[in-house]
């Protein structure tokens, strides 16, 4: 949903009624979970990774900001509502750019927590600009190296997208490189 002005929370909250009742926009859910991990050929995948640091604690702060969505403080972005991921929670991201908003339903797919892995997905409901699923996930490996890492596969699913696909992918890349800085700063 495309708006001119910052949406109020009655229009959120009427997105939001809608949408819960909708399944995923794609048929390819949970192809990102880690343990089965099987993207979609026919759509665009993106793969970003940064060493946040090492040690335990280092991985409980990150999972703590994952968590509180820290991965979106990028100040172009709200989560709504903003409550920490749970499965099948349904919720919706508004995004001011290019001096308009808009606002994209989207559902927890799963959730990984392991004691040296935490990650979850979201996948794109039909009130999204596009549709697809993006990972969100934290790896502590054997050397004892923390990693961020994002993995999405997307198209576009707004006609608006399709038309302005070059910005549609600006901003997926904008994302992810803000999303890979706001978890360095959330585990300072």
């Amino acid at each position: 949903m495309f708006l001119l002005t910052k949406p109020s929370e009655q229009q959120i909250q009427r997105f939001l009624e809608t949408e819960r009742t909708l399944d995923f926009s794609y048929k390819e859910v949970g192809a990102t979970h880690p343990n089965s991990f099987s993207p979609p050929k026919n759509f665009t995948h993106d793969h970003n990774r940064i060493l946040i640091g090492e040690g335990q604690a280092t991985f409980e702060k990150a999972k703590a900001a994952m968590k509180n969505w820290k991965a979106y403080a990028l100040g172009w972005t709200n989560i709504h509502p903003n409550v920490q991921p749970e499965k099948n929670k349904t919720f919706c991201v508004e995004v001011n750019h290019f001096g308009f908003y808009s606002l994209s339903s989207l559902r927890i797919v799963y959730i990984v927590n392991e004691p040296k892995r935490f990650a979850y997905a979201i996948g794109t409901l039909p009130g999204h600009v596009e549709k697809g699923e993006e990972r969100f996930m934290l790896e502590w490996l054997p050397d004892d190296s923390v990693y961020y890492d994002l993995f999405a596969f997307s198209k576009p699913q707004h006609p608006l997208v399709y038309l302005g696909y070059p910005a549609a992918r600006h901003l997926q890349n904008r994302f992810a490189r803000g999303s890979k800085i706001a978890m360095q700063d959330a585990i300072r």
